[in-house]
């Protein structure tokens, strides 16, 4: 048996976190057509900073608690740390780490002395179906990837009920400011147009998510919504409720990430199989825009923005 588990030392908060647990499940999956694999939990993933994976369901989404091997049947992948390893790494550098793991393993199998062994990922370099789609893998295998984090995410939710209404993320906080042309989210009246066109189009209430500070731009866009009619409300998220929004927006029937952020996005992979996720095509691919979920997945729709003007 081949033990995966990744330490968590990048100093990165809770949706980091969370693609660097969920990166294990990918090399889970290409390792898994070889070797006989199992996902373990690291003690790091408990840590104060992870947010948004309850304690008491951990779990729910691993294979098999911590096999304590020994350092000498132990190989630990902590390769990258260069600053654009924040955003993953490359095919290349992808493929090799696959390489050297099964290279490794097959090695240590074949001189008898141990078939249990274990790999330990740490530093930077995670990855998910976004690297699958941009690197030219099959649709099968980013679709695949999609629903192993839908799969695992359905366990990890207090509660799977669908909520019928529309999760609309502008996130402010400690990294934007305004509706403003030229800025990282949308121009206010992209926003305002988007999420009009989200209510004529599904009929259902709206919701936005946003967080406790530097939001007037938010709330003065909410009350023109809610002043002309629209069944509208709205969320100041605080770090107390990281976790509550985070789950909510997972649950709801349609959702519109924020352009720049990877809480919203990360609740897409959570979402309920079939649910769309919203996005505009000004922004992807640019400045980091809807990063980590894959374009070509089955349920995004992408509107153009020059209709929303």
């Amino acid at each position: 048996m081949l033990y995966l588990t990744w330490q968590q030392n990048t100093g990165g908060r809770s949706c980091h976190k969370l693609r660097e647990l969920f990166t294990t499940f990918v090399y889970q999956y290409f390792l898994q057509s070889k070797f006989d694999v199992c996902v373990f939990p690291n003690q790091t993933w408990l840590q104060k900073d992870q947010r948004l994976i309850p304690r008491d369901r951990l779990g729910a989404i691993i294979d098999c608690n911590d096999p304590y091997i020994p350092e000498e049947h132990t190989l630990r992948c902590s390769r990258f740390w260069e600053t654009r390893h924040w955003k993953g790494i490359q095919k290349f550098e992808f493929e090799q780490v696959l390489s050297d793991i099964t290279n490794w393993y097959t090695d240590l199998v074949a001189s008898g002395e141990t078939k249990r062994a274990c790999v330990v990922f740490s530093g930077k370099g995670s990855i998910n179906a976004k690297h699958m789609c941009d690197w030219g893998y099959s649709q099968e295998i980013v679709d695949d990837i999609v629903n192993i984090f839908q799969s695992k995410f359905a366990k990890l939710k207090p509660d799977n009920v669908l909520r019928e209404e529309i999760a609309v993320h502008v996130r402010r906080g400690d990294m934007y400011h305004a509706l403003v042309e030229g800025g990282t989210g949308f121009p206010r009246q992209v926003q305002l147009n988007l999420i009009k066109h989200l209510y004529e189009t599904y009929k259902l209430p709206v919701r936005i998510y946003t967080e406790n500070v530097k939001t007037y731009d938010v709330t003065e866009m909410f009350n023109e919504l809610r002043d002309s009619g629209m069944p509208i409300d709205i969320n100041y998220g605080s770090r107390t409720c990281t976790y509550m929004d985070f789950y909510a927006i997972a649950n709801s029937a349609v959702i519109a990430p924020h352009v720049r952020t990877l809480f919203s996005i990360w609740a897409c992979y959570a979402k309920h199989p079939g649910v769309p996720v919203v996005v505009v095509d000004e922004y992807i691919g640019k400045k980091d825009g809807y990063k980590d979920f894959p374009k070509y997945s089955k349920d995004v729709v992408i509107l153009k923005q020059a209709d929303l003007l």
